[in-house]
């Protein structure tokens, strides 16, 4: 893991309100490739609402339901 990884997932582990996650799938036009991405949604002790990119990564374009199921698991796995 990298030390900004560390640094977030520290920070998210420190606060005292709940997140809620989101993904998304974003695809070139015209290429073989797509990115998926996982952000956490959070809102700070001074009741600010935050987003971080956690991890994405590259994913087939053949965006059938099993691939895209693999894909996000992978994205919380790490």
């Amino acid at each position: 893991m990298h030390k900004e990884q560390k640094n977030i997932y520290g920070y998210l582990n420190s606060l005292s309100c709940r997140v809620t996650f989101t993904t998304d799938i974003w695809t070139y036009d015209h290429s073989d490739f797509a990115y998926a991405y996982l952000i956490v949604h959070f809102i700070n002790d001074r009741w600010q609402l935050k987003k971080k990119m956690l991890v994405y990564r590259e994913v087939s374009c053949s965006h059938d339901g099993e691939i895209l199921y693999k894909s996000i698991s992978e994205l919380f796995l790490g």
